[in-house]
């Protein structure tokens, strides 16, 4: 149906066709005013006469039909398959690729012939990108990426100049960048054709997942999935997780193994780990060493359940792990034999780094005590923590004290310890200074560090028991900026000489503790005992326990404490996570953090804590003891940066690269930007390609490289930078990603035709079935296209108004000869 407008060509004659209309008129009116006949009856017949008379006056105008239609063969229409692998799932008989791939290259079919005829069809296929090519070529749908309104961006922008009519775009609308949809422009409209959407579908899928790494000792990664299904109300699944080979993990040449905190009673009723001890008893939950790790969940009445694990690897560096789910009644059977429409968003590939290097600790001590032996012993089986220690023996003496023999001027305390002795650094006016687990004999042996590079070398500092006049002025200025500038973690520990009572209310340090240090505080009364904030039940690092009633049974057998250093005045942004509360029931902060400039701060104002280890009265006590310091100290430095890092950012405009960003800092922690750095990537093939990073213009000290990922699976980049000129020193890291194209590609598997609605609506198309194709192709000729041609077609010509003026008047002759007046 053809749309247009009336034109009149001699409007000139309108007077005269005027004048014949009205004679006309007034000949009938006369001629029938006199007939005995109904008035009905003589105004029909009057009316026939008029109305033939009507048409031919009209064609003294020269009636003229003016239309516009599109330019046969100048229009582009571009046809676009989806090839996808997400295409591959069942819809009926066949797959949604197969039945919509027969539609598209059938060429002889009707509705194609006709749109061929009218306007050039160009076809594309579209996948990780838009690819210009004949239907009769494609195999099969093999692309890991569905951008497909990045493909239709890309197929606007290439027929931005020419005269693109519409858009026929044959998808099962799974589109893994949804997100550019507002993004599109609506200057063409877009025809999604949609395939067969079967009603009995039975698909189960990993979700959302997402990966955390914590301080809590006995399971620092935590791994969260959501499971979702179709069709699977109420169904068992089997969830496992293990490492992927050795050779694709960092740091281990055996396979990476898992320490999982599980619970029997649990998995027998099908729940996870980590089930609240109010859902019902539990048992007591152990460690168990193995490579794979399964437990089994039941869907809820929607088909979706939650996924947890707690992992302990044994390996360090980047870690890959694969997760797969299974339905419970199927893991023995094979691929061919499953209810499931697909299999491949069964499983999701995972990476975690751990740090391999050891985190570096130096401990300021004001005097030889408990604390510190237990938080040595603590430490010293654990290759990730290394404590550098800094133990005042004895106190700087008064210049006119006595001298032990006559022409003796340094310490006593060091006679017969060596030949020579260093009389400015074991001078009576100096404090006597023990060095323990220095990495060579250089390391601080002139006390604490004096410099930025000397302090910036270490990861947190924890300062026990010792005054403020203890440090000079810019050793105290360097403490702040050690959190302040550098991210490093600090803690002090309470005692005599800590806090207030050390003068620390008189230092620069001030600024980098939680707590203010110039108001005082009343004093305890009687004995303290142990407590957690609500804030503090939520940091695994301050629990020990994976649950609230497990870790209530702990905090009681702890012993009753004596020393408190008596602050309650909290900066604006600090957070106390465990307090405790004296005899009188009054509460004191015990356990106070905050973040500070780059890093974080901690003041523990117990100056007992060894207590609890040394009145232990068995080994999982005295085991409970040493893992709270070491989950301490892994929060204490769990956002220290160090001086090299690697990030691997994908690259949204193109899905299989990765730019790999360096970044480096020299010894005072600020930008490193002379330096040579090199990339080993280790693709999941085998191969190693090597690459060089070029600085970065967008900020000092990084450098940048793109790099290709064009398989599926785990990349580790091993990064080694050589930096400065005079004395060169390397630098090494790791970094990696893992290519799961095939996890987003099939997140989900129903036809999407709520996407494609939208991206209908905005472009001005509709969703399309096959069905509809012909009288989709009738329909472009209404539609207002690029390029468009003018008709005119000249009314009186037409044989229908001869046709129409004759009827009138024959029909008049044949009323007045049927009543006998003609």
């Amino acid at each position: 149906m053809f749309t247009g407008r009336l034109i009149w060509g001699d409007l000139h004659w309108l007077g005269p066709a005027m004048g014949l209309v009205v004679a006309l008129a007034l000949v009938l009116l006369i001629s029938y005013w006199s007939v005995r006949r109904p008035a009905g009856w003589k105004l029909l017949v009057g009316g026939l006469k008029l109305g033939g008379g009507l048409l031919i006056a009209l064609c003294l105008l020269n009636p003229l039909w003016s239309r516009t239609r599109p330019r046969t063969g100048e229009n582009i229409v571009a046809i676009a398959l989806d090839a996808s692998a997400s295409m591959n799932v069942r819809g009926g008989r066949d797959s949604r690729g197969a039945e919509l791939l027969a539609v598209a290259r059938n060429q002889e079919a009707a509705w194609q012939t006709q749109l061929a005829s009218q306007f050039d069809v160009r076809r594309f296929t579209c996948g990780d990108r838009l690819t210009a090519e004949e239907f009769h070529t494609v195999e099969s749908f093999r692309a890991g990426r569905s951008r497909l309104l990045g493909n239709v961006d890309s197929l606007l922008d290439r027929f931005s100049t020419q005269p693109l009519a519409a858009v026929l775009l044959f998808t099962d609308g799974n589109a893994t960048d949804a997100e550019l949809l507002n993004e599109l422009p609506a200057k063409v409209p877009v025809f999604p054709v949609l395939p067969t959407a079967p009603r009995d579908l039975v698909d189960l899928t990993v979700g959302e997942v997402a990966v955390s790494e914590t301080p809590f000792e006995d399971a620092p990664i935590t791994l969260r999935a959501r499971i979702v299904s179709s069709g699977l109300p109420q169904a068992q699944v089997i969830a496992s997780i293990a490492p992927l080979d050795a050779d694709q993990n960092a740091m281990s040449n055996d396979s990476t193994e898992l320490s999982v905190l599980e619970d029997s009673a649990n998995e027998t009723a099908g729940n996870g780990p980590g089930t609240d001890a109010a859902q019902g008893d539990v048992a007591t939950p152990t460690l168990r060493h193995r490579e794979t790790a399964e437990q089994t969940i039941t869907l809820d009445d929607s088909g979706q359940a939650p996924l947890e694990f707690e992992l302990n690897p044994a390996s360090v560096g980047m870690l890959f792990f694969r997760l797969h789910v299974r339905l419970a009644d199927e893991v023995a059977n094979s691929e061919d034999q499953t209810r499931e429409v697909t299999l491949q968003n069964n499983t999701r590939l995972l990476v975690v780094e751990r740090r391999s290097q050891p985190t570096r600790i130096l401990y300021v001590g004001g005097r030889p005590n408990w604390e510190y032996k237990f938080l040595n012993r603590a430490v010293a089986d654990d290759p990730q923590l290394q404590l550098v220690s800094l133990v005042r023996i004895a106190r700087k003496e008064a210049r006119f004290d006595f001298r032990g023999r006559a022409g003796e001027r340094g310490n006593s305390l060091f006679r017969g310890f060596k030949d020579e002795v260093d009389e400015e650094l074991e001078a009576y006016d100096e404090p006597v200074l023990i060095r323990l687990n220095t990495q060579d004999e250089v390391e601080l042996r002139d006390g604490f560090p004096k410099t930025a590079a000397g302090l910036f070398a270490y990861d947190a500092l924890i300062l026990d028991d010792v005054e403020g006049e203890f440090f000079r002025r810019e050793q105290q200025v360097l403490i702040d900026r050690f959190v302040a500038e550098r991210g490093g973690g600090l803690l002090m520990l309470g005692g005599i000489d800590s806090f207030r009572n050390g003068g620390w209310d008189k230092t620069s340090v001030r600024d980098a503790l939680p707590l203010y240090l110039d108001r005082a505080s009343e004093q305890p009364q009687g004995a303290l005992q142990l407590r957690l904030t609500r804030e503090g039940w939520l940091q695994p690092w301050v629990r020990l326990r994976s649950t609230e009633e497990a870790e209530r049974s702990r905090l009681d057998t702890l012993p009753q404490f004596q020393t408190l250093s008596p602050l309650e005045h909290l900066k604006p942004a600090a957070r106390i996570l465990a307090e405790f509360v004296d005899e009188s029931g009054r509460v004191f902060p015990g356990l106070v953090v905050q973040d500070y400039g780059s890093g974080q701060a901690a003041a523990m104002l117990l100056g007992d804590w060894w207590r609890a280890g040394l009145k232990a009265d068995n080994a999982e006590t005295l085991r409970d003891h040493g893992k709270a310091w070491r989950q301490w100290i892994r929060w204490l430095v769990s956002k220290t940066p160090q001086r090299i890092e690697v990030a691997c950012d994908p690259l949204p405009e193109e899905p299989q690269a990765r730019i790999v960003r360096v970044r480096l800092r020299d010894a005072d922690y600020q930008p490193q930007e002379n330096a040579a750095v090199r990339l080993d990537l280790h693709t999941p093939d085998g191969k190693v390609v090597p690459y060089d990073a070029e600085p970065s213009l967008s900020a000092p000290g990084l450098f940048e490289v793109t790099v290709m990922a064009s398989e599926p699976g785990p990349y580790r980049v091993d990064v080694q930078a050589v930096a400065g000129e005079e004395e060169p020193e390397t630098l090494t890291s790791v970094g990696g990603w893992v290519s799961d194209p095939l996890a987003e590609e099939f997140a989900v598997t129903t036809v999407n035709r709520e996407l494609m609605q939208q991206l209908a609506d905005r472009t001005g198309g509709r969703v399309l079935t096959v069905a509809e194709l012909p009288r989709w192709v009738d329909s472009l000729e209404t539609r207002e296209l690029p390029r468009m041609q003018a008709e005119t077609l000249p009314l009186w010509h037409s044989p229908w108004l001869l046709l129409l003026a004759l009827g009138c008047l024959v029909a008049e002759w044949g009323l007045r000869r049927r009543r006998g007046l003609s």
